[in-house]
């Protein structure tokens, strides 16, 4: 009987390295689920409501959404852009 030699040096197969990364995944989200908190949250009593005509609106400031942003005000339209925090911290 010959032996094969593994190159797996942790001695661990496939389902099993799945099964734990993904355990370590979910052990990592949950622990910074329970250390974050909201701290720019506000009560529905303390907002403001305005009432704007635009054209486009844009939900979100990602990378994506700040290209939209531009390119569309670039076109001529009214750009409406909203974020759920302040720029550079969300």
């Amino acid at each position: 009987m010959s032996t094969l030699k593994s190159n797996n040096p942790l001695n661990c197969n496939r389902r099993d390295f799945i099964k734990y990364a993904g355990l370590g995944v979910a052990a990592f989200s949950v622990g910074g689920m329970i250390m974050s908190s909201n701290a720019g949250a506000a009560s529905i009593s303390s907002i403001n409501s305005d009432e704007l005509d635009t054209d486009v609106l844009i939900i979100g400031g990602g990378v994506a959404a700040t290209f939209a942003a531009i390119k569309a005000a670039e076109e001529g339209a009214k750009v409406t852009f909203v974020d759920k925090g302040y720029v550079g911290r969300s």
